[in-house]
């Protein structure tokens, strides 16, 4: 539920328009299912100062290192809070950086409910490990039409 209230409604800056805003959030550990209104102020006014402390943690992290100093200049989000309203803008001037949100090709065929910021990096991953496959090793998962198991079916269902 605070994932998706961030995710939906939540913002990287206060504007003066959210303390209008009213939210529906659900009571939880209420044994009825109860609702309480606030006002969507009150929700970013959570979210913005722990997203500068985590922004200032990964700042002074790539600051460091000299192999990150360079590569701090340009910065990739992804995740669900990429998709949160105003965070590239707020990166941008917390990390004084070049900074876009982390989109690339995605897997051919997959549900579109995997296409976003959430699974960004999951699936760069997925496609790293499957680039990375020499031809003679992708061969061996291809010796039947159809593999067994979990492992052969996603496999299979990868190498499409």
């Amino acid at each position: 539920t605070a994932e998706r209230l961030k995710t939906l409604n939540g913002a990287a800056f206060l504007s003066p328009r959210d303390e209008l805003e009213r939210l529906i959030v659900p009571m939880i550990g209420e044994e009825a299912e109860t609702n309480t209104h606030i006002p969507r102020a009150e929700l970013i006014k959570v979210i913005v100062p722990r997203l500068e402390h985590i922004l200032d943690q990964v700042g002074a992290h790539l600051m460091e290192r000299e192999v990150f100093i360079a590569a701090s200049r340009r910065i990739v989000l992804c995740g669900g809070t990429a998709e949160l309203q105003g965070i590239k803008e707020k990166t941008e001037s917390v990390l004084n950086a070049n900074v876009r949100l982390g989109r690339g090709s995605i897997i051919k065929n997959l549900p579109n409910q995997f296409d976003s910021y959430t699974f960004i990096t999951c699936i760069g991953l997925l496609k790293y490990v499957l680039m990375s496959f020499r031809p003679t090793k992708a061969q061996a998962f291809k010796k039947s039409e159809k593999q067994k198991g979990r492992l052969g079916k996603v496999l299979q269902w990868l190498m499409k």
